[in-house]
């Protein structure tokens, strides 16, 4: 059954598009004002300039002081005994667990088939199952709360783009195609650039006959998925055909891999206006650029375009490059016609002005200071920014000699955010590795940058609300009020691979948008705890309500949204209907809620203060509603599973096994109770041609001992997530089932090295 959902993109509709015919604006500064991401490098060459002789040893001796020895004895912990013998506990992760208060095992590969079904990859929710079905206490883990926001956002965002960004492509396609005419040269050559995307788009449209053999070419490079030389527009063009490979959620269904290949080719592929370093105007390519431009007006095509790049840009952020629409803006300025015509010479001094991307996802180092126009431009996102600083040529020029930093490493993301225990583990790696000398300023420019202008502040898109959040799990906290063992250098590396592995789950869901950077009966939980981090629960609690906000209005106006498209459409979804789409406000009121209310119990656990009843009976619902009772039957019924949306969510449950009056999606459909890992590539290394990978593995059982104020000490026991981090060669980007197969096969990745000391390689006793 195919899932239609509306997000964001119903709100843009609702709203209208922007407007696009504004008052001209003669002034060349009234049009060269830089998009925000200029104002990130801006601030960060603020900062290199103040640092200036920074150093590794400088900052590490600026670090904190770690918690060295515990005073517990985790022996004498209530549970201590059920821990060890109903999950199954090996003398390795015992001896951990005494060592460090806390320890990481595997929990198994699948969960015990029941009468509902086999058995299927164990999610987060099965893990909590472990724990509830041994009579022992939970630990709300902010791990667990960061991958239901992602399963979540992920169904989300690939639903509504199926619903209506694909429709919203094959018009604006066809629209301003139909407004091109191939007996004229520039228009021609915009024609040739549209033409690729749609026969990504839709494998059996014919383009034109004089067009046919030069797209023909085109798309047989591409196949190669590798970096490779095309004609182009009279010249030859080095196009990283590796980038079309779908992956993320667009390898669900044929449809959303074709529309990830024709948005790629749109969001990656330049048309150049301005060559920087030759300070140069390409006639071709910019006569090409301002014809596309004038045929979206002439093919009444803006409005569409609006709402494709206004979806993008709440949902991550700003364009990474120029976009038609500004386009037009300069053209006025220039004293051109309202479709850009003219002469190149009139706007050349305006291009010149503009400034340089804040970082390129070209692969050839001479086009990534080129001004250049991209259709549906990829955004600009923190993280890749970050990546692009700490790499060559921003770091060093380029030597030859391969021991350039042309690949980064996710710990450079991790220390911007704020981890200090990655920029040990860093220091550990790079000291002494030469091309490094400028590594440490690099480093500790991009933080201050992020500090000085956060994520939210740059743009109030989703990506940098959960940037944010992350920011919030990747701060050192020592407070005295937390437990021993999180005052811990090990349990910050614990927090550091949970970081890591939200922000491999973020990378994954916005891999099309973001600009990548190149370089038993009876039983009851005894007691609860929620993982004190009250600040990152309440910036995902806003991150939902956004969405919320946004989902609420275009849901009003769906039916006046849509408009029949300009010519029959050869292909695409069906429009969606207004009954699957009314669970997504009531599914992102209610995680905003459950978000709001761990944060409170976390701050009552920071404060000393002893769970209310309503707080405990909250906790003993964490993945089953039945806390009179368990007889072995997986309902995922509790507060928990209902953080994952799937298209169904909230209808009522009318098996004759749920619980009394409840609501939700029947038990059968859970998401939280299976293991989905993911992987995304986060960065290109054209020098070496290989990309790094980044990947989320199978859910882990985390077993903790924790002292409240009162010197009562107990085990708790939930899910965290696994993270892994390695190289691929440029042609062989992984998708989700590649990275599965390769997780679960005879030799599975090792965890990083940072993580190797509170992990257990044994697995749990399956239950």
């Amino acid at each position: 059954m195919r899932r239609w959902v509306l997000l964001l993109g119903l709100l843009l509709c609702a709203i209208g598009p922007e407007t696009t015919h504004r008052p001209a604006a003669r002034a060349t500064p009234a049009v060269a004002q830089p998009i925000a991401p200029a104002r990130i490098s801006r601030t960060y060459e603020r900062h290199r300039l103040a640092l200036a002789g920074a150093s590794f040893r400088e900052m590490l001796r600026r670090g904190p002081r770690y918690l060295e020895r515990l005073s517990l004895d985790v022996e004498r912990a209530e549970h201590h005994r059920a821990f060890l013998t109903r999950l199954g506990l090996s003398f390795e992760a015992r001896a951990t667990l005494r060592r460090l208060g806390f320890v990481v095992v595997p929990s198994p590969s699948r969960s015990r088939p029941s009468i509902l079904g086999p058995g299927s990859g164990a999610g987060p929710a099965d893990v909590y199952y472990r724990v509830f079905a041994a009579d022992l206490p939970v630990f709300v883990s902010a791990d667990s709360v960061l991958h239901a926001w992602h399963r979540s956002f992920d169904a989300i965002f690939a639903t509504a783009e199926e619903a209506l960004m694909m429709d919203s492509l094959h018009e604006l396609l066809a629209r301003a195609m139909a407004a091109l005419d191939s007996r004229v040269a520039s228009q021609r050559d915009a024609l040739l650039y549209l033409a690729v995307a749609r026969r990504l788009l839709v494998p059996v449209w014919q383009p034109p006959a004089a067009l046919a053999r030069e797209v023909g070419l085109l798309l047989t490079a591409l196949e190669a998925r590798l970096p490779v030389p095309v004609p182009w527009l009279g010249g030859v063009e080095i196009v990283d055909a590796s980038q079309l490979k779908p992956r993320g959620h667009y390898t669900r269904s044929e449809e959303l891999s074709r529309y990830f290949a024709a948005m790629m080719w749109l969001g990656r592929m330049e048309l150049t206006l301005y060559d920087s370093r030759r300070r140069a105007v390409p006639a071709r390519e910019e006569a090409a650029a301002r014809a596309l431009a004038g045929a979206l007006v002439r093919g009444r095509a803006l409005a569409t375009l609006a709402r494709i790049d206004r979806f993008y840009r709440e949902i991550v952020g700003e364009a990474n490059a120029i976009g038609p629409e500004r386009l037009l803006g300069l053209c006025r300025a220039a004293g051109l016609s309202a479709t850009c015509e003219g002469a190149a010479e009139a706007i050349a001094p305006i291009y010149a002005a503009l400034d340089e991307p804040a970082y390129s996802g070209r692969f050839h180092l001479a086009d990534r200071r080129t001004i250049a126009l991209r259709l549906l431009p990829q955004r600009f996102a923190y993280d890749a920014w970050v990546l692009s600083r700490t790499t060559t040529p921003a770091l060093a020029p380029p030597t030859g000699d391969g021991d350039d930093r042309s690949t980064g490493s996710p710990l450079d993301v991790a220390y911007a955010l704020g981890s200090e225990r990655a920029l040990e583990h860093l220091v550990a790696a790079e000291q002494g590795l030469p091309h490094r000398e400028e590594l440490p300023r690099a480093l500790a420019s991009a933080r201050r940058t992020l500090a000085e202008v956060p994520p939210t502040r740059l743009s109030d898109s989703v990506y940098n609300r959960w940037l944010e959040a992350q920011m919030s799990l990747a701060r050192t906290e020592l407070d005295e009020r937390l437990p021993e063992e999180m005052r811990t250098a090990a349990w910050h590396d614990r927090k550091l691979e949970a970081l890591l592995a939200s922000w491999t789950e973020l990378r994954h869901d916005t891999v099309l948008a973001v600009e990548q950077s190149q370089g038993g009966v009876g039983c009851q939980y005894p007691k609860g705890y929620v993982e004190p981090i009250p600040e990152l629960y309440r910036r995902l609690a806003r991150a939902a309500g956004r969405l919320e906000r946004l989902v609420g209005k275009g849901a009003r106006s769906l039916a006046a949204a849509r408009r029949p498209l300009a010519e029959p459409k050869i292909f695409g979804p069906a429009p969606a209907s207004l009954d699957e789409l009314g669970s997504i406000p009531a599914f992102l009121a209610g995680f905003q809620e459950t978000m709001e209310r761990l944060a409170r119990i976390a701050e009552g656990e920071l404060a000393g203060r002893p769970m209310s009843r309503e707080e405990l009976a909250f906790l003993n619902r964490t993945v089953d509603r039945h806390a009179e009772g368990y007889a072995g039957i997986r309902f995922y019924d509790g507060w928990y599973p209902a953080l994952f949306w799937k298209p169904g969510w909230g209808e009522p449950v009318t098996d004759f096994l749920a619980p009394r009056n409840h609501k939700g999606p029947p038990f059968r459909d859970w998401e939280a109770g299976i293991s989905k890992p993911i992987t995304a590539d986060v960065h290109t290394d054209a020098d070496r041609r290989t990309v790094l990978q980044v990947g989320v593995g199978h859910p882990s059982l985390l077993i903790v001992a924790i002292e409240d104020r009162a010197g009562g000490l107990a085990l708790y026991g939930g899910p965290v997530s696994s993270f892994h981090m390695f190289e691929r060669p440029v042609g062989g980007r992984l998708d989700d089932a590649e990275w599965r197969a390769l997780l679960d096969g005879p030799s599975p990745p090792l965890p990083p090295f940072f993580a190797r000391g509170y992990r257990s390689g044994r697995a749990a006793a399956s239950r």
